[in-house]
């Protein structure tokens, strides 16, 4: 390997010192070589290929405790990319086409992959990165072992912190270009980021494209999400899911609840690929309405309740409660484990900074062969809504 690098170098000074100094390969040199009619020497920089999604991003899974959410890695296979609700990817192949006096005289292929890591936190702190990779066999015109990158960012709020700095391309060595990017001040924002890159090759003219796909991340600073000062990102066209675990001792009442009513309502709220998404809201109103609507206004509260609260799905805090929506479930069960979901459930909410009206997803992980509890095997949704609401029958 150290005597592949040491070629590689040997390769990169000899056609250097054929031509220019690699300081004199500027955009001022390239004018000098290239008319503005397409004459001289140019070079082009492909845009990025349509890409395929990969698919493979989620935006969460559910720790054994049920107490902690994190977010799953996207992966991007050559030719695809992806996004979840704080990270995106790329991978594809490009690149540089040479032109003399408008004639095609050779290129250079680049492998291209780029990273973002949006921070839901701090708005002021995401991560991008692009790595580019000069590829084997090398290019058919020699200037392009003395090209020089640069990457940048190009949005019309958002700021650069940190600058990666130029590399040079060298055949199969991966060159990263890393930056801490902000979204300055405190108001929503929604725009679409694009890395771009710059070649420049000696004696031709230097060329930028578009370095991934552009993505639309969304900033703010809402105050009853996370703390204000700081704010946060996220990709809003993703569509978080919130988990529960009919295991989890801590929310399983309720994650057998919102089973029955995902496969027995007329339309199974929040199953993704099969219903529709919930819609969060923080209007108190609106939630009280329907609280009211479920499990207050003519309702009976069932005997032996004690210890017991009542369970709504959809839940209050969405736009598809039962004040809108007459296609709900209600239920009494554990008032602890309800409690503790509904805690769960807007701390892993704000944590992916779910506004008012944003989607949201509900999941319910259920092993092969688990079995219900009695209330939940019968599918009479007059039992448990909305016409009454059902009970458990250990309170």
């Amino acid at each position: 390997m150290r005597g592949h690098l040491s070629r590689v170098g040997i390769t990169v000074l000899a056609v250097s010192a054929l031509l220019l100094p690699l300081g004199a390969a500027t955009s001022s040199t390239a004018a000098d070589t290239a008319g503005s009619d397409g004459s001289g020497l140019r070079a082009v920089l492909a845009q990025p290929p349509k890409l395929e999604r990969a698919g493979t991003g989620e935006a969460s899974t559910q720790a054994p405790d049920g107490g902690s959410v994190t977010a799953q890695k996207v992966t991007c296979p050559k030719g695809r990319y992806d996004f979840n609700r704080t990270e995106s990817c790329s991978n594809y192949g490009t690149k540089i086409d040479y032109y003399l006096n408008g004639t095609w005289r050779g290129k250079a292929d680049i492998h291209v992959e780029t990273t973002v890591k949006l921070n839901p936190r701090n708005r002021y702190k995401s991560t991008y990165t692009a790595a580019m990779t000069l590829t084997n066999p090398p290019p058919t015109v020699p200037e392009a072992l003395a090209s020089i990158a640069t990457v940048s960012i190009s949005c019309s709020t958002c700021t650069a912190t940190s600058n990666p700095g130029p590399r040079v391309l060298i055949p199969g060595t991966r060159q990263t270009f890393g930056m801490e990017v902000s979204s300055p001040g405190r108001g929503l924002v929604g725009e679409g980021v694009v890395l771009r890159a710059t070649i420049k090759t000696p004696r031709h003219t230097d060329s930028t494209a578009n370095v991934g796909p552009v993505f639309r991340p969304r900033c703010d600073s809402t105050a009853r999400v996370t703390d204000a000062r700081t704010g946060g990102c996220v990709y809003p066209q993703f569509a978080p899911s919130w988990q529960l675990s009919v295991n989890d001792s801590n929310v399983a009442a309720v994650a057998w609840h919102v089973d029955w009513a995902q496969r027995n309502l007329k339309h199974a709220w929040g199953v993704k690929g099969k219903g529709y998404p919930l819609h969060r809201t923080f209007d108190q109103a609106l939630q009280r309405e329907n609280r009211r609507e479920a499990c207050v206004r003519g309702v009976p509260r069932p005997p032996n309740s004690g210890g017991q609260s009542c369970d709504e799905f959809p839940m209050a805090q969405t736009h598809e409660g039962a004040s809108k929506n007459a296609d709900y479930s209600c239920h009494f069960l554990n008032a602890r484990q309800n409690s503790k979901e509904g805690s769960l459930r807007k701390s892993f909410l704000n944590g992916q900074r779910v506004l008012e009206r944003d989607a949201f997803w509900v999941q319910v992980i259920k092993p092969s062969g688990a079995v219900a509890p009695s209330p939940y095997r019968t599918s009479d949704v007059g039992l448990l809504g909305p016409v009454g609401c059902g009970q458990d029958s250990n309170p």
